[in-house]
């Protein structure tokens, strides 16, 4: 077992509509004997080949677009955690090559979701302390969702300290990853600390690497722009100017800062919105099957009329399209539902 602190990439998804079935399996430099084909796909593909926590999606849905062009879902490449190890322990390729290679054709990869994974061994953090300056506020932070969870589960039991929302584009947890493990061994020390990126955040931080940028250092200045634990001043009510805390400046390994935001709409398109929507089509589903096409229609009218993300905004906008038109569109299909109702 590991004693030394460690940085470590803990997940790690991406899409593409170029590489065929057969060819992915050279991408990712694992051979393709090493997959079975599991019953059942996920995540909108129908079918996939799984490998000790790695699965190639493939045959998702289908459409075409206002301009007759076909497209489809293409192919899903996700490692979780267990499936970043065996990439490491079966592929060919480093993570690095495997990052050079998508960062140079980002017109036929999508990526996704990284994960980066700050392993503690060391006893530089307290979870026990951190949670407490949680609730304390004894921090300075851009995150507006700050949350101590604690729970037991049998006879583990501990907190997860989450900063950021789930469905955000960045988002850091800390747990006790020997209570998790169910590892009994009281002089072992295993905090983890997690870095979740999605979308743009992602491809910012594998493209940082591509650039020969270390891991380490685009992980610690990346939090040094979003988080720092403080020390309250008896004299000063602005946070922003109390010390940073003597625990979380051992823990910090640089002392720049990173950002991985892009400008908005520079890398939002047709995929991302496509992509969303295969996400949650089973619950759109669900909803329509529930209370009928109508009570969609009255839904999508009502939030027309509230403030949207600047980023679709954008997006829309530079395609000359107006929010407004798409109310029009229906309130003409919900007058023409009227009319068949009275039919």
């Amino acid at each position: 077992m590991e004693t030394k602190n460690r940085i470590l990439i803990d997940w790690f998804t991406f899409t593409t509509r170029k590489e065929t079935l057969q060819t992915i399996f050279n991408v990712i430099g694992i051979d393709f004997d090493n997959f079975v084909k599991l019953d059942k796909g996920c995540k909108g593909y129908k079918s996939r080949y799984y490998f000790e926590g790695i699965t190639v999606a493939y045959d998702g849905s289908v459409w075409v677009d206002d301009k007759g062009i076909t497209h489809d879902m293409g192919i899903m490449v996700e490692m979780s955690g267990k499936g970043c190890r065996a990439f490491e322990d079966n592929s060919d390729k480093t993570f690095r090559k495997l990052f050079d290679y998508i960062v140079a054709r980002l017109d036929d990869f999508n990526i996704t979701r990284l994960d980066v994974a700050f392993d503690d061994f060391e006893q530089i953090l307290d979870i026990n302390k951190i949670a407490d300056d949680v609730f304390k506020k004894n921090y300075v932070s851009r995150f507006h969702n700050v949350s101590v969870n604690w729970s037991r589960v049998e006879d583990v039991e501990g907190y997860t300290i989450y900063f950021g929302s789930e469905k955000s584009d960045l988002m850091y947890r800390m747990y006790d990853k020997k209570a998790e493990q169910k590892i009994i061994d009281d002089s072992m020390h295993w905090i983890r600390f997690e870095m979740q990126c999605r979308n743009n955040h992602a491809q910012s931080f594998v493209e940082y690497i591509c650039n020969d940028i270390n891991i380490s250092e685009v992980f610690f200045n990346t939090l040094n722009n979003q988080l720092r634990f403080v020390v309250p001043s008896e004299t000063d009510t602005n946070k922003r100017r109390w010390a940073t805390a003597p625990y979380w400046l051992k823990f910090l390994e640089y002392n720049g800062k990173m950002s991985l935001y892009k400008e908005i709409g520079s890398e939002y398109n047709d995929d991302n919105v496509i992509s969303y929507l295969n996400t949650y089509s089973g619950a759109l589903y669900t909803l329509c099957s529930l209370y009928g096409i109508e009570f969609l229609l009255h839904f999508l009218k009502k939030r027309g009329c509230y403030k949207f993300n600047p980023k679709y905004e954008t997006f829309l906008r530079n395609k000359g399209i107006s929010l407004d038109s798409l109310l029009v569109e229906i309130d003409f299909m919900l007058n023409n539902l009227g009319e068949y109702k009275d039919e």
